[in-house]
């Protein structure tokens, strides 16, 4: 009987799993889908920087509750440290993409629209791989 009962909460447990895992897969390309919709209405770089920053958003919206359910016992300190990466990731691309010595100062508002871009990305591949890292099949 302890034996069935063991088999019966890894089975739940598994499929929780996995559902959770398709959930935030879909939360991500939601997030994807809402920046690619606003982003073709954008007119001004303004606004196309603000598409970017609302994806970040969307982006850590999603790695956040991997962390509340997954590392609930660190939660504090892991959200502390994934925005100072995403502060970072934006410092470092915003450098990358504007303080090259052949632009400088006339680089255009076109290339904070590249690094905002770019630094969405970068936290998009860190939020799949949380979910690859409670996704049993990946390990």
């Amino acid at each position: 009987m302890k034996k069935i009962l063991i088999i019966i909460v890894l089975l739940f447990s598994a499929n929780s799993y996995a559902d959770d895992i398709k959930l935030y897969k879909h939360a991500l390309n939601k997030c994807d889908e809402v920046a690619e919709k606003k982003g073709s209405e954008a007119v001004t770089t303004h606004d196309m920087k603000q598409v970017g920053y609302n994806l970040t958003k969307c982006y850590q919206n999603v790695g956040e509750d991997i962390i509340d359910k997954y590392y609930s016992k660190n939660a504090k300190d892991i959200k502390a440290r994934l925005d100072k990466f995403i502060n970072l990731t934006f410092d470092l691309n915003s450098d990358v993409y504007e303080k090259r010595d052949y632009c400088v100062p006339t680089c255009g508002t076109m290339y904070q629209v590249l690094y905002v871009d770019q630094s969405a990305k970068v936290l998009r591949r860190v939020i799949e791989d949380m979910i690859k890292a409670i996704d049993y099949n990946e390990m």
